[in-house]
């Protein structure tokens, strides 16, 4: 079933209704011809009865065909007969961002959204749409603002949701970080790099509805677009910053495991540069000479073991003054 309003934004009515039948689209499409402002969801199996309704309120066939591909990116067109854009319904969670694109047509007597997946932003404007259309709409732009707010809500939880799982790897970095950690990471840092990107984008796109001069948009309505155009600025700063925490986290913990490593190999070479005098004594008073200096000396071995044993503790005590142990 095809959700779809009709607006009297005269008397303050808004009339719910379902569309079934293709007939049904047909009395839709010439009540919008009427000058009745309708707004008509498609989704899921209905998507492609979506564009021969939407050639019935007069859009151009060839300008639906390039467009009506699902675009990875927000996007924004003029075109003669209405307002074209799309905006990424997303989602975070363990595994990601997930996002869902959302194309959205805006003409003097009607909006058609078109979805081929549940939009989360979609189903709160069907909450919403009713009170904030008796209470504040003064135009079919309200319906604009629904979607860039409810847009910004959604991004907004999920920088929150970024900035919980960006807390919870510095944690694991410096307490219990394995092999898998770092798989974890780079994984986070790709999706709020490619969330980046989807802010940014729709950012554009309702700057672009704020300032567009167009017969599709009330001038009332502009500012408010503005205000979330600003928003989503904010918003796209805000996950920067995430990813440089991020960035700055692995860092640190690169540079301490670093650390770790050069302290324990300044050890070793410092063992090394111990036990290196002590081999060459004892390789030489191991060679199969008859003649070596103390090498007949009942005492010796006596005197050999007590010139090591006093080396060893003044190199040592060397090493200490010179904090390299």
């Amino acid at each position: 079933m095809i959700f779809a309003v009709e607006f009297d934004f005269a008397n303050k009515v808004d009339r719910p209704f379902e569309i079934d039948a293709d007939r049904d689209l047909s009395l839709v499409a010439e009540s919008v011809r009427g000058g009745k402002f309708c707004w008509i969801d498609f989704t899921e199996e209905d998507v492609e009865r979506s564009l021969p309704f939407l050639e019935q309120l007069g859009l151009d066939p060839v300008a639906l065909a390039d467009i009506k591909q699902d675009r990875p990116v927000p996007y924004f067109v003029d075109l003669d007969e209405a307002l074209f854009f799309t905006i990424l319904d997303g989602e975070w969670d363990a595994s990601g961002l997930h996002h869902r694109p959302v194309a959205v047509f805006m003409g003097v007597s009607f909006m058609v959204t078109v979805h081929r997946e549940e939009s989360s932003v979609v189903a709160s404007m069907r909450r919403s749409y009713s009170r904030n259309f008796r209470r504040v709409a003064l135009s079919p732009g309200f319906l604009l603002f629904e979607i860039a707010d409810h847009l910004c809500e959604e991004y907004t939880e999920i920088v929150c949701q970024i900035a919980e799982d960006t807390e919870r790897v510095e944690e694991s970095l410096f307490t219990h970080a394995d092999e898998t950690m770092f798989a974890r990471v780079s994984d986070l840092i790709r999706g709020i790099v490619e969330f980046y990107k989807i802010v940014v984008f729709a950012r554009e796109v309702i700057h672009d509805l704020a300032n567009s001069r167009s017969p599709f948009i009330a001038e009332t309505t502009q500012p408010f677009l503005e205000k979330k155009a600003t928003l989503l600025d904010r918003l796209s700063a805000d996950i920067n910053a995430e990813r440089e925490v991020l960035s700055e986290a692995v860092n640190l913990y690169l540079g301490i495991v670093t650390h770790g490593t050069n302290r324990f190999l300044a050890r070793l070479t410092a063992l090394g540069t111990l036990f290196l005098p002590l081999s060459f004594a004892a390789g030489v008073y191991g060679m199969n000479f008859d003649h070596i200096p103390g090498a007949k000396e009942p005492a010796g071995f006596y005197v050999f073991c007590a010139t090591a044993f006093a080396f060893t503790v003044g190199v040592l005590g060397f090493m200490y003054r010179k904090r390299w142990l």
